[in-house]
C-alpha cells in the first residue's frame, strides 16, 4: 500500500463518508428508528459509493468508509465485495469507520474480505441512553466488540477524538463494563475482557495501519512506543480504570511526557 510520511505522521488512506451519526441521528438503517420512524441518510448513492471503492481498490491503496448504520455498512462491504471481484488483492485491509450496526451475515462478509472496523465503546457511556429512545432493543447490539472477537475480526478500538476524549482508559472501560452515563447497562453481552480490548487498541489500530511490524505491542525490534501508569490496568474494574492517572508515555524510545 503506498503511503506518504513516517511513523509518526503517514498519508495514505483514503476515506469517504456514506452516512451521519448515531447521535444526531442520521446513521442510515435498514430498520426505522423507533422515536420518529426515520432510516437515516445517506451522502452517496450506492453506484457512487461502488465506483469509488473500485478506484481505491484497484490503485493499490486501502479505502476506508465512514459507516455507522447497517444500511451503509451494506453498501460499503457489497462495493468491496465487487471490487475484489474485479481486481482479487491479498490483505487489502480495507476499513469501515466506526461500524456502529452489523449483523450476522455482514460479520461474516467482513470477516472473509479481511475489513477492519474501528468501533467506538465510549459513545456507549456518552450517548447510551439516546441511543435506547432511537434504536430501542437494537442499542444492545451496537458496537459489538464481542461479535468481532468471536469472529475473528481483527476490529480496532477508537476514541473519535475530539468528539469523545481522547483517553484510552476510558474506551477501555466501557469496553468491558458497556453502561451508560447513568449507570444502565448497554448490551452486557458484548462485553469483552480487558486483554481483548486492550489488544484491539494497540496491536489491532497498528494493523489497521499496516504497521504491526513497528507497532502494537512491545517487543524487540519495535519501535518503544509504551505509557506506564499509576494503576495496574488488567487488575482494574472498569470504573477504577477511569481513574487511573499516566504517569509516563514514550515515543520511539523517547520520553515525551512525565508527571
Amino acid at each position: 500500500m503506498g503511503c506518504l510520511g513516517n511513523e509518526r505522521l503517514k498519508y495514505g488512506i483514503m476515506k469517504i463518508m456514506i452516512d451521519g451519526s448515531s447521535s444526531s441521528p442520521s446513521c442510515a438503517v435498514s430498520i426505522p428508528y423507533c422515536h420518529d420512524n426515520g432510516t437515516g441518510i445517506l451522502s452517496m448513492l450506492p453506484e457512487e459509493v461502488e465506483e469509488v471503492a473500485l478506484v481505491i481498490h484497484k490503485a493499490g491503496l486501502q479505502a476506508a468508509a465512514h459507516c455507522i448504520g447497517d444500511r451503509a455498512a451494506e453498501i460499503w462491504i457489497t462495493a468491496i465485495e465487487k471490487a475484489q471481484k474485479a481486481f482479487p488483492r491479498e490483505d487489502s485491509r480495507h476499513r469501515i469507520e466506526h461500524c456502529g450496526m452489523a449483523n450476522s451475515d455482514q460479520i461474516k462478509r467482513i470477516k472473509d474480505l479481511g475489513m477492519i472496523p474501528t468501533p467506538n465503546t465510549r459513545f456507549l457511556y456518552l450517548n447510551g441512553e439516546r441511543y435506547f429512545k432511537f434504536f430501542g432493543e437494537r442499542a444492545n447490539s451496537l458496537f459489538p466488540c464481542k461479535s468481532w472477537v468471536d469472529a475473528g475480526v481483527k476490529a480496532a478500538i477508537g476514541t473519535d477524538g475530539p468528539i469523545v476524549s481522547s483517553n484510552p482508559l476510558l474506551g477501555l472501560s466501557s469496553a468491558i463494563d458497556r453502561r451508560t452515563s447513568v449507570g444502565n447497562p448497554i448490551g452486557p453481552e458484548q462485553n469483552i475482557t480487558i486483554l481483548e480490548a486492550i489488544r484491539m487498541y494497540t496491536y489491532n489500530g497498528a494493523y489497521a495501519t499496516f504497521e504491526e511490524d513497528i507497532k502494537g505491542s512491545i517487543e524487540v525490534g519495535k519501535l518503544a512506543d509504551l505509557a506506564v501508569f499509576n494503576g495496574d490496568i488488567l487488575e482494574s474494574t472498569a470504573s477504577e480504570l477511569e481513574k487511573i492517572d499516566c504517569l509516563l508515555t514514550m515515543v520511539d524510545g523517547e520520553v515525551v511526557y512525565h508527571k
